[in-house]
């Protein structure tokens, strides 16, 4: 999904930094694939409902990952 072809027409303006380098910044995160990675991790309990969603491990994945600096 996403823009065809937009990661190879930014690399050569794109450069490799530290998450904290944004530090008291606002950011916008695609968080798409954490969740699906996430989700996949647990696709039985989120399909059955046996658990809250907020203590999933996707939940938490994601939470970790935006939360890590």
């Amino acid at each position: 999904m996403g823009i065809q072809g937009l990661l190879p027409f930014l690399k050569e303006i794109q450069r490799d930094v530290h998450v904290s380098s944004f530090r008291g910044r606002r950011v916008a995160v695609d968080a798409y694939c954490w969740l699906h990675r996430g989700a996949y991790s647990c696709a039985l309990q989120l399909v059955m409902k046996t658990e809250k969603l907020e203590s999933l491990p996707f939940i938490k994945y994601c939470m970790k990952r935006l939360t890590c600096c």
